[in-house]
Protein backbone atom coordinates (compact mmCIF):
# COMPACT_ATOMS: atom_id res chain seq x y z
CA UNK A 1 0.00 0.00 0.00
CA UNK A 2 1.51 3.04 -0.92
CA UNK A 3 0.99 6.57 1.59
CA UNK A 4 1.27 9.87 0.15
CA UNK A 5 1.73 12.99 1.49
CA UNK A 6 0.54 16.26 0.16
CA UNK A 7 0.38 19.82 1.14
CA UNK A 8 -2.18 22.55 1.15
CA UNK A 9 -1.84 25.97 0.94
CA UNK A 10 -2.20 26.70 4.56
CA UNK A 11 0.85 24.42 5.38
CA UNK A 12 -1.26 21.74 6.47
CA UNK A 13 -0.75 18.18 5.84
CA UNK A 14 -2.72 15.00 4.55
CA UNK A 15 -2.14 12.45 3.49
CA UNK A 16 -4.67 9.73 0.69
CA UNK A 17 -4.44 6.00 0.71
CA UNK A 18 -4.79 3.86 -2.32
CA UNK A 19 -7.38 1.74 -2.04
CA UNK A 20 -6.49 -2.13 -1.90
CA UNK A 21 -8.82 -5.21 -2.32
CA UNK A 22 -10.19 -5.68 1.77
CA UNK A 23 -9.47 -9.71 2.78
CA UNK A 24 -12.13 -11.82 4.57
CA UNK A 25 -11.69 -13.44 7.78
CA UNK A 26 -12.43 -16.99 6.11
CA UNK A 27 -9.37 -16.72 4.20
CA UNK A 28 -7.23 -16.33 7.21
CA UNK A 29 -9.42 -18.77 9.53
CA UNK A 30 -6.94 -21.67 9.54
CA UNK A 31 -6.29 -23.57 13.13
CA UNK A 32 -3.15 -21.79 14.47
CA UNK A 33 -6.00 -18.71 13.90
CA UNK A 34 -8.37 -20.38 15.50
CA UNK A 35 -6.16 -21.43 18.58
CA UNK A 36 -4.87 -17.47 19.75
CA UNK A 37 -8.77 -16.44 18.47
CA UNK A 38 -10.09 -18.97 21.82
CA UNK A 39 -6.80 -19.26 23.74
CA UNK A 40 -6.71 -15.25 25.01
CA UNK A 41 -10.05 -13.66 25.18
CA UNK A 42 -8.29 -10.72 26.88
CA UNK A 43 -7.73 -9.15 23.46
CA UNK A 44 -11.27 -8.61 23.23
CA UNK A 45 -11.38 -6.19 26.73
CA UNK A 46 -11.37 -2.71 24.57
CA UNK A 47 -13.98 -3.51 21.77
CA UNK A 48 -12.86 -1.23 18.62
CA UNK A 49 -15.49 0.99 17.88
CA UNK A 50 -13.61 2.14 14.52
CA UNK A 51 -13.45 -0.77 13.03
CA UNK A 52 -17.68 -0.23 12.05
CA UNK A 53 -16.87 2.91 10.71
CA UNK A 54 -13.45 2.70 9.16
CA UNK A 55 -12.04 -0.71 7.51
CA UNK A 56 -8.11 0.39 7.10
CA UNK A 57 -6.72 -1.87 3.96
CA UNK A 58 -4.22 -4.37 4.61
CA UNK A 59 -0.46 -3.17 4.55
CA UNK A 60 2.63 -5.43 4.38
CA UNK A 61 5.89 -4.09 6.66
CA UNK A 62 9.17 -5.33 5.66
CA UNK A 63 10.15 -6.01 9.60
CA UNK A 64 11.59 -9.50 10.23
CA UNK A 65 9.61 -10.00 13.66
CA UNK A 66 12.22 -12.20 15.02
CA UNK A 67 14.64 -9.29 15.08
CA UNK A 68 15.38 -6.81 18.20
CA UNK A 69 13.03 -3.73 17.52
CA UNK A 70 15.06 -0.64 16.43
CA UNK A 71 13.76 2.69 15.50
CA UNK A 72 15.01 3.96 12.43
CA UNK A 73 15.84 7.67 12.13
CA UNK A 74 13.40 9.80 9.62
CA UNK A 75 14.76 10.35 6.00
CA UNK A 76 15.30 13.39 5.07
CA UNK A 77 13.47 13.20 1.77
CA UNK A 78 10.09 12.01 2.90
CA UNK A 79 7.93 14.74 4.49
CA UNK A 80 7.06 15.43 8.54
CA UNK A 81 4.05 17.47 9.58
CA UNK A 82 6.31 19.30 11.97
CA UNK A 83 8.84 20.28 8.34
CA UNK A 84 6.34 22.95 7.29
CA UNK A 85 6.12 25.57 9.78
CA UNK A 86 3.38 28.96 8.28
CA UNK A 87 5.22 31.77 6.82
CA UNK A 88 3.69 34.70 8.48
CA UNK A 89 4.02 37.97 6.02
CA UNK A 90 5.70 41.35 8.34
CA UNK A 91 2.29 43.48 8.99
CA UNK A 92 2.50 47.20 8.23
CA UNK A 93 0.39 49.89 9.77
CA UNK A 94 -1.10 51.87 7.07
CA UNK A 95 -1.39 55.57 7.85
CA UNK A 96 -4.89 55.75 9.23
CA UNK A 97 -3.18 53.63 11.94
CA UNK A 98 -5.40 50.52 11.68
CA UNK A 99 -3.39 47.35 11.62
CA UNK A 100 -4.41 44.40 9.13
CA UNK A 101 -5.19 41.18 10.98
CA UNK A 102 -3.69 37.88 8.65
CA UNK A 103 -6.80 35.51 8.77
CA UNK A 104 -5.54 31.68 9.72
CA UNK A 105 -7.19 28.69 9.39
CA UNK A 106 -7.28 26.76 12.53
CA UNK A 107 -5.55 23.62 12.31
CA UNK A 108 -6.83 20.57 14.38
CA UNK A 109 -4.12 18.83 16.61
CA UNK A 110 -3.50 15.65 15.24
CA UNK A 111 -5.81 16.30 12.29
CA UNK A 112 -2.55 15.00 9.59
CA UNK A 113 -2.05 11.73 12.04
CA UNK A 114 -6.07 11.08 11.79
CA UNK A 115 -5.22 9.01 7.98
CA UNK A 116 -1.96 7.31 9.43
CA UNK A 117 -2.06 3.65 9.55
CA UNK A 118 -1.45 1.40 12.03
CA UNK A 119 2.00 -0.19 11.52
CA UNK A 120 0.88 -3.26 12.94
CA UNK A 121 -2.64 -3.87 11.72
CA UNK A 122 -3.26 -1.68 9.45
CA UNK A 123 -6.18 0.21 10.70
CA UNK A 124 -6.18 4.02 11.61
CA UNK A 125 -3.59 4.89 13.69
CA UNK A 126 -3.85 7.05 16.80
CA UNK A 127 -3.54 11.19 17.17
CA UNK A 128 -0.25 10.17 19.59
CA UNK A 129 2.76 7.32 19.48
CA UNK A 130 1.78 4.94 21.75
CA UNK A 131 4.77 3.06 23.85
CA UNK A 132 6.83 4.16 20.67
CA UNK A 133 4.89 2.93 17.82
CA UNK A 134 2.41 4.54 15.40
CA UNK A 135 -0.13 1.64 16.73
CA UNK A 136 -4.09 2.26 17.09
CA UNK A 137 -6.00 2.31 19.99
CA UNK A 138 -6.93 -1.67 19.85
CA UNK A 139 -3.47 -2.45 19.12
CA UNK A 140 -1.71 0.05 22.20
CA UNK A 141 -4.09 -2.16 24.45
CA UNK A 142 -3.25 -5.24 23.21
CA UNK A 143 0.69 -4.82 24.14
CA UNK A 144 -0.33 -3.23 27.20
CA UNK A 145 -2.03 -6.07 28.40
CA UNK A 146 0.02 -8.59 27.00
CA UNK A 147 3.36 -7.00 28.98
CA UNK A 148 0.82 -6.34 32.43
CA UNK A 149 -0.06 -9.92 32.51
CA UNK A 150 3.37 -11.60 31.22
CA UNK A 151 1.68 -14.29 28.97
CA UNK A 152 3.21 -16.72 27.13
CA UNK A 153 2.11 -16.95 23.37
CA UNK A 154 2.48 -19.44 20.64
CA UNK A 155 2.50 -19.79 17.14
CA UNK A 156 1.67 -23.36 15.41
CA UNK A 157 3.24 -21.55 11.99
CA UNK A 158 6.34 -20.44 13.09
CA UNK A 159 5.66 -16.72 13.41
CA UNK A 160 4.48 -16.27 9.53
CA UNK A 161 1.18 -15.10 10.13
CA UNK A 162 -0.18 -12.15 8.60
CA UNK A 163 -1.30 -9.42 10.74
CA UNK A 164 -4.81 -7.33 9.67
CA UNK A 165 -7.42 -5.38 10.56
CA UNK A 166 -9.61 -8.53 10.71
CA UNK A 167 -6.86 -10.87 11.24
CA UNK A 168 -5.19 -9.29 14.69
CA UNK A 169 -6.82 -11.50 16.96
CA UNK A 170 -6.10 -14.44 15.59
CA UNK A 171 -2.13 -15.18 16.38
CA UNK A 172 -1.51 -13.17 19.47
CA UNK A 173 2.03 -14.10 19.10
CA UNK A 174 2.64 -12.58 15.78
CA UNK A 175 0.83 -9.53 16.78
CA UNK A 176 2.89 -8.94 19.83
CA UNK A 177 6.35 -9.60 18.00
CA UNK A 178 5.19 -7.15 15.18
CA UNK A 179 4.56 -4.66 18.70
CA UNK A 180 7.84 -5.27 18.89
CA UNK A 181 9.36 -4.49 15.62
CA UNK A 182 7.69 -1.43 14.95
CA UNK A 183 8.89 0.23 18.23
CA UNK A 184 6.43 -0.56 20.99
CA UNK A 185 8.97 -0.78 24.28
CA UNK A 186 7.76 -2.88 27.01
CA UNK A 187 9.29 -0.41 29.63
CA UNK A 188 7.47 2.29 28.54
CA UNK A 189 4.58 0.18 30.00
CA UNK A 190 3.71 1.06 33.13
CA UNK A 191 3.02 -0.91 36.86
CA UNK A 192 -0.31 -0.19 38.73
CA UNK A 193 1.96 1.57 41.26
CA UNK A 194 3.50 3.60 38.57
CA UNK A 195 0.46 4.28 37.11
CA UNK A 196 -0.39 5.55 40.62
CA UNK A 197 2.31 7.61 41.81
CA UNK A 198 1.61 9.31 38.22
CA UNK A 199 -1.62 9.93 37.99
CA UNK A 200 -2.56 10.43 41.62
CA UNK A 201 -5.57 12.72 41.96
CA UNK A 202 -6.25 12.93 38.44
CA UNK A 203 -9.06 11.89 36.32
CA UNK A 204 -10.04 9.28 39.14
CA UNK A 205 -13.50 8.53 37.88
CA UNK A 206 -12.76 8.12 33.98
CA UNK A 207 -10.71 5.81 34.88
CA UNK A 208 -12.46 3.94 36.95
CA UNK A 209 -15.42 4.32 34.68
CA UNK A 210 -13.25 2.62 31.95
CA UNK A 211 -11.73 0.13 33.76
CA UNK A 212 -15.14 -1.19 34.90
CA UNK A 213 -16.59 -1.38 31.35
CA UNK A 214 -13.83 -3.17 30.62
CA UNK A 215 -13.97 -5.51 33.54
CA UNK A 216 -17.54 -6.22 32.13
CA UNK A 217 -16.47 -7.17 28.87
CA UNK A 218 -13.53 -9.87 30.15
CA UNK A 219 -16.72 -11.09 32.81
CA UNK A 220 -19.32 -11.32 29.88
CA UNK A 221 -16.90 -12.76 27.56
CA UNK A 222 -15.32 -15.32 30.63
CA UNK A 223 -19.37 -16.48 30.92
CA UNK A 224 -19.69 -17.62 27.04
CA UNK A 225 -16.30 -19.14 26.58
CA UNK A 226 -15.27 -20.36 29.94
CA UNK A 227 -16.61 -23.40 31.19
CA UNK A 228 -18.46 -26.38 29.34
CA UNK A 229 -21.72 -26.89 29.60
CA UNK A 230 -23.55 -30.16 30.83
CA UNK A 231 -25.25 -30.23 27.17
CA UNK A 232 -21.76 -29.98 25.98
CA UNK A 233 -20.15 -32.13 28.44
CA UNK A 234 -22.61 -35.11 27.33
CA UNK A 235 -21.53 -34.49 23.39
CA UNK A 236 -18.10 -35.20 24.72
CA UNK A 237 -18.90 -38.05 26.23
CA UNK A 238 -21.07 -39.27 22.97
CA UNK A 239 -17.91 -38.82 21.14
CA UNK A 240 -15.54 -40.88 23.61
CA UNK A 241 -18.13 -43.90 23.15
CA UNK A 242 -18.21 -43.17 19.33
CA UNK A 243 -14.45 -43.47 19.17
CA UNK A 244 -14.35 -46.72 21.06
CA UNK A 245 -11.70 -45.88 23.61
CA UNK A 246 -13.07 -48.26 26.18
CA UNK A 247 -14.05 -50.94 24.46
CA UNK A 248 -13.47 -54.27 26.27
CA UNK A 249 -11.84 -56.06 23.21
CA UNK A 250 -10.31 -54.76 19.98
CA UNK A 251 -8.76 -57.91 18.91
CA UNK A 252 -11.67 -58.67 16.15
CA UNK A 253 -9.75 -56.71 13.33
CA UNK A 254 -6.95 -58.25 14.07
CA UNK A 255 -4.56 -61.15 12.32
CA UNK A 256 -3.94 -63.72 13.92
CA UNK A 257 -0.22 -63.44 12.80
CA UNK A 258 -0.35 -59.91 14.43
CA UNK A 259 -1.61 -60.84 17.65
CA UNK A 260 0.72 -63.60 18.03
CA UNK A 261 3.82 -61.33 17.35
CA UNK A 262 2.17 -58.67 20.11
CA UNK A 263 2.54 -61.66 22.27
CA UNK A 264 6.23 -62.73 21.38
CA UNK A 265 7.30 -58.84 21.27
CA UNK A 266 6.16 -59.25 25.34
CA UNK A 267 6.98 -62.15 26.55
CA UNK A 268 10.76 -63.04 24.55
CA UNK A 269 11.04 -58.88 24.12
CA UNK A 270 11.32 -59.40 20.09
CA UNK A 271 11.10 -56.55 17.77
CA UNK A 272 7.70 -56.47 15.77
CA UNK A 273 8.53 -57.85 12.30
CA UNK A 274 8.02 -55.31 9.50
CA UNK A 275 5.07 -56.88 8.02
CA UNK A 276 3.26 -57.14 11.70
CA UNK A 277 3.78 -53.21 11.90
CA UNK A 278 2.18 -52.41 8.10
CA UNK A 279 -0.49 -54.19 9.33
CA UNK A 280 -0.86 -52.48 12.88
CA UNK A 281 -0.91 -49.32 11.36
CA UNK A 282 -3.55 -51.06 8.95
CA UNK A 283 -5.68 -51.99 11.55
CA UNK A 284 -5.48 -48.35 13.21
CA UNK A 285 -6.05 -46.53 9.39
CA UNK A 286 -9.78 -48.70 9.58
CA UNK A 287 -10.22 -47.89 12.82
CA UNK A 288 -10.17 -44.62 12.48
CA UNK A 289 -11.83 -44.21 9.08
CA UNK A 290 -14.70 -45.98 10.33
CA UNK A 291 -14.81 -43.52 13.22
CA UNK A 292 -15.03 -40.81 11.27
CA UNK A 293 -17.95 -42.36 9.13
CA UNK A 294 -20.25 -42.45 12.23
CA UNK A 295 -19.91 -38.62 13.16
CA UNK A 296 -23.27 -36.87 11.70
CA UNK A 297 -20.33 -33.85 11.27
CA UNK A 298 -18.38 -36.12 8.53
CA UNK A 299 -21.48 -37.23 7.46
CA UNK A 300 -22.53 -33.46 6.67
CA UNK A 301 -19.83 -32.58 4.09
CA UNK A 302 -19.56 -33.77 0.53
CA UNK A 303 -18.39 -37.24 -0.91
CA UNK A 304 -15.39 -35.35 -2.45
CA UNK A 305 -14.42 -33.77 0.72
CA UNK A 306 -14.87 -36.99 2.87
CA UNK A 307 -12.64 -38.66 1.05
CA UNK A 308 -10.15 -35.93 0.80
CA UNK A 309 -10.26 -35.82 4.85
CA UNK A 310 -10.06 -39.46 5.13
CA UNK A 311 -7.15 -39.75 2.48
CA UNK A 312 -4.85 -36.75 4.06
CA UNK A 313 -5.81 -36.48 8.06
CA UNK A 314 -6.16 -40.27 8.49
CA UNK A 315 -2.44 -41.22 8.62
CA UNK A 316 -1.86 -38.07 10.88
CA UNK A 317 -4.01 -39.93 13.49
CA UNK A 318 -2.25 -42.76 12.65
CA UNK A 319 1.03 -41.53 14.02
CA UNK A 320 -0.52 -39.57 17.32
CA UNK A 321 -1.88 -42.50 18.68
CA UNK A 322 1.35 -44.40 18.56
CA UNK A 323 2.88 -41.70 20.15
CA UNK A 324 0.33 -41.78 23.14
CA UNK A 325 1.63 -45.43 23.20
CA UNK A 326 4.64 -44.45 24.42
CA UNK A 327 4.37 -42.11 27.05
CA UNK A 328 7.20 -42.74 29.24
CA UNK A 329 5.38 -43.61 32.51
CA UNK A 330 3.14 -46.71 30.77
CA UNK A 331 4.09 -49.84 31.38
CA UNK A 332 2.86 -52.38 28.93
CA UNK A 333 -0.33 -53.09 30.21
CA UNK A 334 -1.21 -49.84 29.31
CA UNK A 335 0.64 -49.41 26.42
CA UNK A 336 -1.87 -52.44 24.67
CA UNK A 337 -4.99 -51.32 26.02
CA UNK A 338 -5.91 -48.91 23.47
CA UNK A 339 -4.79 -51.48 20.72
CA UNK A 340 -6.28 -54.78 22.24
CA UNK A 341 -8.87 -53.89 24.72
CA UNK A 342 -8.51 -53.75 28.48
CA UNK A 343 -10.22 -56.99 28.78
CA UNK A 344 -7.81 -58.81 26.20
CA UNK A 345 -4.49 -57.42 27.96
CA UNK A 346 -5.81 -58.95 30.97
CA UNK A 347 -6.13 -62.35 29.60
CA UNK A 348 -2.34 -62.08 27.84
CA UNK A 349 -1.34 -61.22 31.41
CA UNK A 350 -2.89 -63.81 33.26
CA UNK A 351 -1.51 -66.14 30.15
CA UNK A 352 2.16 -64.57 30.78
CA UNK A 353 1.96 -64.91 34.66
CA UNK A 354 0.68 -68.71 34.16
CA UNK A 355 3.67 -69.61 32.14
CA UNK A 356 6.29 -67.65 34.60
CA UNK A 357 7.39 -64.51 32.55
CA UNK A 358 9.42 -62.68 34.82
CA UNK A 359 9.79 -58.74 34.62
CA UNK A 360 6.11 -58.32 33.87
CA UNK A 361 5.53 -55.40 36.40
CA UNK A 362 7.87 -52.63 35.12
CA UNK A 363 7.98 -53.59 31.26
CA UNK A 364 8.09 -50.91 28.80
CA UNK A 365 7.80 -51.82 25.25
CA UNK A 366 10.54 -49.00 23.85
CA UNK A 367 9.43 -47.49 20.50
CA UNK A 368 12.34 -49.22 18.72
CA UNK A 369 10.85 -52.66 19.73
CA UNK A 370 7.35 -51.73 17.69
CA UNK A 371 8.26 -49.82 15.25
CA UNK A 372 11.51 -49.45 13.29
CA UNK A 373 13.57 -46.55 14.54
CA UNK A 374 15.24 -43.78 12.05
CA UNK A 375 18.58 -43.00 11.52
CA UNK A 376 20.47 -40.03 13.39
CA UNK A 377 19.98 -37.26 13.13
CA UNK A 378 15.79 -38.11 12.58
CA UNK A 379 16.00 -40.69 15.60
CA UNK A 380 16.42 -37.92 17.81
CA UNK A 381 13.54 -35.53 16.81
CA UNK A 382 11.27 -38.62 16.43
CA UNK A 383 11.49 -38.80 20.32
CA UNK A 384 11.22 -35.66 21.08
CA UNK A 385 8.12 -35.52 18.87
CA UNK A 386 6.77 -39.11 20.58
CA UNK A 387 7.32 -37.74 23.90
CA UNK A 388 5.65 -34.48 23.36
CA UNK A 389 2.88 -35.86 21.15
CA UNK A 390 1.86 -38.63 23.33
CA UNK A 391 1.98 -37.06 26.77
CA UNK A 392 -0.13 -34.18 26.24
CA UNK A 393 -3.40 -35.96 26.67
CA UNK A 394 -4.62 -36.55 30.46
CA UNK A 395 -7.78 -37.89 29.55
CA UNK A 396 -9.87 -39.45 26.95
CA UNK A 397 -11.90 -36.71 26.26
CA UNK A 398 -9.11 -34.48 25.72
CA UNK A 399 -7.47 -37.14 23.46
CA UNK A 400 -10.74 -37.43 21.54
CA UNK A 401 -10.92 -33.97 21.38
CA UNK A 402 -7.63 -33.41 19.43
CA UNK A 403 -8.04 -35.95 17.65
CA UNK A 404 -11.38 -34.35 16.29
CA UNK A 405 -9.34 -31.12 15.60
CA UNK A 406 -6.83 -33.21 13.32
CA UNK A 407 -9.38 -34.99 11.88
CA UNK A 408 -11.06 -31.66 10.22
CA UNK A 409 -7.94 -29.80 10.05
CA UNK A 410 -8.62 -28.08 6.12
CA UNK A 411 -4.98 -27.19 6.11
CA UNK A 412 -3.44 -28.52 2.51
CA UNK A 413 -6.42 -29.85 1.46
CA UNK A 414 -8.43 -29.99 -1.75
CA UNK A 415 -12.17 -28.83 -0.64
CA UNK A 416 -15.30 -28.26 -2.16
CA UNK A 417 -16.87 -26.54 0.92
CA UNK A 418 -13.76 -25.46 2.96
CA UNK A 419 -15.58 -22.94 5.29
CA UNK A 420 -18.15 -25.95 6.43
CA UNK A 421 -14.58 -28.01 7.30
CA UNK A 422 -13.36 -24.89 9.25
CA UNK A 423 -16.66 -24.22 11.01
CA UNK A 424 -16.48 -28.30 12.31
CA UNK A 425 -13.23 -27.90 13.44
CA UNK A 426 -13.93 -24.57 15.08
CA UNK A 427 -16.79 -26.28 16.89
CA UNK A 428 -14.20 -29.37 18.22
CA UNK A 429 -11.78 -26.98 19.30
CA UNK A 430 -14.10 -24.83 20.94
CA UNK A 431 -14.91 -27.72 23.02
CA UNK A 432 -11.76 -28.47 23.97
CA UNK A 433 -10.94 -25.09 25.39
CA UNK A 434 -13.63 -25.14 27.43
CA UNK A 435 -12.69 -28.72 28.87
CA UNK A 436 -9.51 -27.83 29.45
CA UNK A 437 -11.09 -24.76 31.41
CA UNK A 438 -13.34 -26.58 33.34
CA UNK A 439 -10.68 -29.08 34.49
CA UNK A 440 -8.12 -26.17 35.40
CA UNK A 441 -10.47 -23.56 36.21
CA UNK A 442 -8.84 -22.58 39.15
CA UNK A 443 -5.72 -22.03 37.33
CA UNK A 444 -6.35 -20.09 33.90
CA UNK A 445 -2.93 -19.89 32.95
CA UNK A 446 -2.67 -23.32 32.44
CA UNK A 447 -5.81 -24.09 30.43
CA UNK A 448 -4.10 -21.78 28.18
CA UNK A 449 -1.09 -23.18 27.92
CA UNK A 450 -2.00 -26.45 27.36
CA UNK A 451 -4.73 -25.75 24.87
CA UNK A 452 -2.17 -23.75 22.79
CA UNK A 453 0.40 -26.62 23.15
CA UNK A 454 -2.13 -28.93 22.16
CA UNK A 455 -3.18 -27.01 18.64
CA UNK A 456 0.54 -26.91 17.90
CA UNK A 457 0.79 -31.10 18.13
CA UNK A 458 -1.37 -31.01 14.91
CA UNK A 459 1.94 -29.77 13.23
CA UNK A 460 4.07 -32.17 15.24
CA UNK A 461 1.66 -35.12 13.72
CA UNK A 462 2.26 -34.17 10.44
CA UNK A 463 6.04 -33.91 10.95
CA UNK A 464 6.02 -37.14 12.77
CA UNK A 465 4.04 -38.62 9.63
CA UNK A 466 6.65 -37.06 7.32
CA UNK A 467 9.82 -38.58 9.25
CA UNK A 468 8.28 -42.21 9.09
CA UNK A 469 7.30 -41.98 5.45
CA UNK A 470 11.29 -41.10 4.53
CA UNK A 471 12.20 -43.91 6.90
CA UNK A 472 10.07 -46.50 5.45
CA UNK A 473 10.83 -45.26 1.59
CA UNK A 474 14.58 -45.56 2.61
CA UNK A 475 14.13 -49.04 3.92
Amino acid sequence: MELQCYLDKECVAYAELQPEQQGTFMDFKTLVEVSSLLACQQDYSQPDDAEADYQAPAISLPINIFQQPTISPQRSDTFSPGDCQPVIQPTTVPPSGEQIVTEKKARKRGEAAQVRPCQVCGERAGKHSYYGGEVCPSCRAFFRRSVQSGCTYYCVKDGSCQVMIKTRKNCQFCRYKLCLAVGMKTTWVLTEEEKEQKFAGRGKRKRKSEDQDEENIDNNLAVITSFISEEEMLEVKDLVKTSGYFEMSKVNDMETSLIRDIIRMIAFRHPLPVNSQKQLKEVLNKRFRKIAKRLQEFQMLSFKDREEILTQNIPYLVEMQICTIFHPSLVWRDQLIPLMGLQEVDKLESKLKSLNIAGLDDLQVPYCHMFTQPQPPDIKQLQETVKEVGGWAQDACEYVLLSLVLLFCPDMLDLMERRRVEEIQLKFATLLQKYLNQRHQTEPSVSVSRFASGLNLVTKCKEMYRIVLVMEEEH
